[in-house]
């Protein structure tokens, strides 16, 4: 008889994840800026993160790198001044993974970051008045 191989449990892929604005640096934006000003920097900032990350894809396969970078870090900046900590991350480790040249952890890494975008920009959507 054979002896039986223990085989690890499967990791479990999480194709959602969290993600919050911080609420303290919104509220500083709109104290700020004011809340006419906050709407109109509100829907600058959205358009470009959509542009941005509809981009991506694009950049990428081509293989302009210069301009796939230049995409990224206006996602990352975005992210930083709205507070979307986990994006903001992201987006660096996409730069870090491809810099290493580890084109599965930059596709995976790429993916997660897209996945995070469009959620934030969800998010910023929400917050525009009608």
């Amino acid at each position: 008889m054979a002896q039986s191989a223990e085989i690890d449990p499967p990791i479990a892929l999480r194709l959602r994840e969290g993600l919050a604005p911080n609420r303290a640096r919104m509220l500083q934006l709109v104290a700020g800026m004011g809340p006419d000003a906050f709407q109109m920097t509100l829907r600058e900032e959205a358009a470009q993160l959509e542009q941005r990350l509809l981009r991506l894809n694009d950049v990428q396969t081509y293989y302009d790198i210069a301009t796939f970078v230049r995409h990224v870090g206006v996602i990352a900046e975005i992210a930083e001044r709205f507070g979307f900590a986990a994006l903001e991350r992201v987006a660096g480790n996409v730069l870090d993974c491809h810099v290493a040249q580890d084109d599965v952890a930059f596709a995976a890494t790429l993916a997660r970051l897209e996945r995070l975008g469009h959620a934030a920009l969800f998010m910023l959507a929400c917050q525009l008045a009608d």
